[in-house]
């Protein structure tokens, strides 16, 4: 991205913000608003993406919403494959009740395509057993999964 592109990007971002922000609570109840706020926090530090997740999983538990929030933990982002991994066991305490593992094994599995095969297997730790686990409970819960 050019500095001329970025900075336009970033101005957009603020106009952005300063709309969600008189939206107040409104927004909450539609998981597009989060989405946004995430993208808001981890590309243009409008807020922490934990914080954001956290909030935004007290209203749902949209998987799409957690795999967005875990981009801004890859190292292009500035993140880590452990902090990865320590997020997706957070996701998966969060959203328990609705998904069981099945978040868990969900955010392994995007890991896998965000990060590539050859540096998921090296530096990706995720526990298999659990991982397995959230696969069962996907095949479970389907097709609300």
């Amino acid at each position: 991205m050019t500095d001329r592109a970025w900075s336009e990007a970033k101005q957009f971002a603020a106009r952005a913000w300063d709309e969600m922000e008189k939206l107040g609570t409104r927004g909450e109840a539609d998981p597009a608003y989060w989405s946004q706020r995430l993208v808001l926090a981890g590309a243009f530090g409008k807020g922490d993406v934990r914080d954001v997740i956290r909030l935004a999983a007290g209203k749902h538990h949209d998987p799409q919403l957690f795999h967005t929030a875990a981009n801004y933990f890859l190292p292009q982002w500035g993140g880590s494959p452990a902090e990865l991994v320590h997020f997706a066991e957070e996701a998966a305490r969060l959203t328990r009740a609705t998904h069981g593992d099945a978040m868990y094994m969900w955010l392994a599995y995007q890991a896998r395509f965000m990060a590539g095969e050859e540096k998921f297997q090296r530096e990706y730790h995720f526990d298999w057993l659990r991982v397995a686990g959230g696969m069962r409970d996907a095949v479970r819960l389907a097709p609300r999964w």
